[in-house]
C-alpha cells in the first residue's frame, strides 16, 4: 500500500472515530445527521395546548426528504418535572434530525441494536420554548412521525432508546401504507426503526 493510500485510509478512520466521539456529546446526540429541519409553533399560555381539541394537526417542522412531524390538535406539552411534568407554553422551537447512518449512534446504542437488524432510520426531535423548557411528554394527543420506507417491508418495528437500561425498547409495529410508515408517540426520546433484511429506506 502506498503512502498516499495509507493517508486516505487513516483519514477515513479518523473521521469515523470522530463521528463516534461526537455522537456521545450533548443530551440529544444530534450530530452528523442526514438532515436537520426545524421551525416554530405555539402552545397556549397557561395550558400548553397546541391547536384546539379535535382541531387540525399542527406541523412541528417543515417536511423534508419525505419525513413529516405533526402534533394532533388539543395536545398538551409537558416537561420532565416530577408528577407528570409542568406544562410548556409559548413559542416552541423545534429541531428534527433524521439519519440513516449508524455512525450517528453512540457506541452503546450501536451495540444494543436488536440481533439480526441494521439501522433503517434514526429520528431525534427536540422542542423548547423561549424560557428554555424542553418538552418531554404529551397528553391529550400525540406527536406523529411519518417517514418513507422503500425496502418493500409491509411493517416496520419502531423502537426508542431507554438510557436507564441502555436498550432499544420496541414501542410498536406500524404498517407501511403507500410506502410511508407513521408512528404516534407520547414522549420524546431517540427513536429508530431497524431493517431485518439489511436494506435501508
Amino acid at each position: 500500500m502506498t503512502n498516499t493510500w495509507k493517508q486516505i485510509l487513516l483519514s477515513f478512520m479518523a473521521l469515523g472515530i470522530a463521528g463516534s466521539m461526537l455522537s456521545g456529546c450533548g443530551s440529544s446526540d444530534n450530530v452528523l445527521t442526514y438532515f436537520t429541519t426545524g421551525g416554530t409553533f405555539t402552545a397556549a399560555a397557561g395550558t400548553g395546548m397546541v391547536g384546539t381539541a379535535g382541531g387540525a394537526d399542527v406541523a412541528v417542522a417543515p417536511a423534508d426528504a419525505g419525513v413529516t412531524t405533526v402534533i394532533t390538535g388539543g395536545t398538551i406539552l409537558h416537561d420532565a418535572a416530577a408528577g407528570g411534568g409542568a406544562v410548556v407554553a409559548g413559542t416552541i422551537t423545534s429541531s428534527v434530525s433524521v439519519s440513516a447512518y449508524a455512525f450517528n449512534l453512540t457506541t452503546v446504542q450501536f451495540t444494543a441494536i436488536p440481533a439480526g437488524s441494521v439501522l433503517g432510520e434514526l429520528v431525534d426531535i427536540t422542542l423548547t420554548n423561549a424560557a428554555g423548557q424542553a418538552v418531554k411528554s404529551f397528553t391529550g394527543g400525540v406527536l406523529k412521525i411519518s417517514f418513507p420506507v422503500t425496502s418493500g417491508a409491509a411493517t416496520v418495528d419502531f423502537y426508542y432508546f431507554d438510557p436507564a437500561t441502555n436498550t432499544w425498547t420496541e414501542k410498536q409495529t406500524v404498517p407501511v401504507v403507500g410506502g410511508v410508515a407513521t408512528v404516534s408517540v407520547t414522549h420524546l426520546s431517540r427513536y429508530a426503526y431497524f431493517n431485518k433484511t439489511g436494506t435501508g429506506i
